[in-house]
């Protein structure tokens, strides 16, 4: 039986987040052991004793960098989250082959989304994930972004990876560099948290794999679409709160997923974005 480490970070969102997140994967799991690897950024012993309880089992490290400005810059938030997630893969033990770098708020919802994803990954192929897609235009494009990458850890392992955002565009100069970030010459690029990440793994004579993008309120959307009038208000009233924000990951049209976002500025399951988005996420998968 193959391993899968999930491997994420923990902040000032709910750990029921990672209940939630914890629970979808036991559910939809084929033929895999999963284990976990949460980095903790200024968790008190509180919240570490509640992340424990919803997620059984797990590995913690505590990645913390020194507090934050108070009036903290978009380059000193690039530089210090991109160091957290620099700082938990360091901890990812060399043993590991498959590795799933997940944000909290993200539920797998596709029963056998391991056995579908491994057989994704080739020689040359070694990580799949969701794009930023239209809705980040400004981002790379067209290689999985850090939130959500499944990848083979084997091969990768000894890559410098840095994922340290910077507050400053990048224009795109050249051809080499549009085909690497898979944006037009003549754009201004958001080094966002990971912008590295599709540049390490293409110099190294690799590639990725990208799932697509489907928002809530889509036609396409299996999991999020507004199917009632109740359904329509919280999309209308909530425009504000990110319910738009909202999406599904698909591949090869398969729900394989769906992301909340900004799950620190929504109280888990009590904001209504945030309950719309469990309760659609438990009823698909058929969680009480």
């Amino acid at each position: 039986m193959d391993e899968i480490l999930i491997v994420g970070l923990l902040s000032y969102e709910s750990p029921e987040y990672w209940r939630l997140c914890h629970q979808c994967i036991e559910a939809t799991t084929q033929s895999s052991q999963i284990k976990y690897l949460i980095g903790l950024d200024r968790v008190d012993q509180k919240r570490i004793e509640h992340l424990q309880d919803c997620v059984p089992g797990l590995t913690t490290t505590d990645i913390s960098l020194k507090p934050k400005a108070k009036k903290e810059t978009t380059h000193q938030k690039r530089i210090r989250i991109g160091q957290l997630y620099t700082n938990v893969f360091k901890e990812i033990p060399d043993r590991s082959r498959y590795v799933f770098s997940l944000d909290g708020d993200i539920a797998l919802t596709y029963k056998g989304w391991d056995d579908l994803l491994k057989k994704e990954l080739d020689n040359r192929c070694v990580v799949i994930g969701h794009e930023y897609g239209k809705r980040w235009p400004e981002k790379y494009q067209a290689f999985p972004c850090l939130q959500c990458s499944f990848f083979d850890w084997g091969k990768i392992k000894d890559l410098k990876l840095d994922f340290r955002g910077h507050g400053k565009l990048m224009r795109i100069s050249t051809k080499e560099e549009s085909k690497v970030f898979g944006l037009p010459v003549g754009t201004n690029m958001n080094r966002d948290i990971g912008w590295q990440w599709p540049l390490v793994i293409k110099s190294a004579g690799y590639d990725g794999k990208t799932m697509q993008i489907i928002r809530g309120e889509s036609k396409d959307s299996q999991i999020l679409h507004p199917h009632s009038e109740k359904d329509r208000r919280i999309y209308k009233q909530n425009k504000k709160d990110n319910i738009k924000g909202l999406f599904e990951i698909h591949w090869e049209g398969k729900a394989i997923g769906s992301h909340l976002t900004k799950s620190t500025c929504l109280e888990f399951n009590t904001h209504p974005v945030s309950k719309y988005w469990v309760q659609r996420v438990r009823k698909y998968i058929g969680l009480s």
